[in-house]
């Protein structure tokens, strides 16, 4: 199988936060490529959807950029939500979050979800001044100005 190309580049991901070393952008291109191919699974038909344009490919590589940032900048160990050194005796201690397990690193926001699963195109906001069918309703409640039809 063909890799496919990542959804994001290191310039993107660092676009937010700072420039990054040559070491940092080498480690970027690792991550996003974990990423996109994470993405890839879980949402196999994504790139169709991209080529379609149905999803926007800035939107996926948002998604990749604030995954990858938590890591790439983050805490010593990755997935950790604190951690503490205590210099005299030495004491460590890390709590990690949902995205400690190793196995499964990237946790999806509402918002990231939002965008790989379709569903923020599928929904449509209800505009101002309409208001939904009050039903059986209607006599309990004295009718307002805006709610006239």
């Amino acid at each position: 199988m063909a890799e496919l190309d990542p959804w994001a580049t290191p310039d993107q991901v660092s676009a937010p936060w700072r420039p990054l070393s040559p070491a940092e952008k080498q480690r970027a291109e690792a991550l996003i490529g974990s990423v996109s191919r994470d993405i890839d699974r879980r949402w196999p038909a994504l790139r169709a959807r991209v080529a379609a344009g149905t999803v926007n490919t800035a939107d996926v590589a948002d998604v990749v950029t604030w995954l990858v940032l938590p890591v790439l900048g983050g805490p010593p160990t990755p997935g950790a939500k604190s951690w503490q050194v205590t210099s005299g005796s030495e004491s460590r201690s890390i709590t990690l979050d949902q995205a400690g397990n190793p196995r499964d690193p990237w946790v999806y926001a509402p918002w990231m979800l939002d965008i790989l699963d379709g569903s923020a195109s599928a929904r449509q906001a209800t505009p101002l001044g309409s208001f939904p069918d009050p039903g059986p309703f209607e006599g309990l409640f004295p009718e307002w100005p805006e709610g006239r039809r």
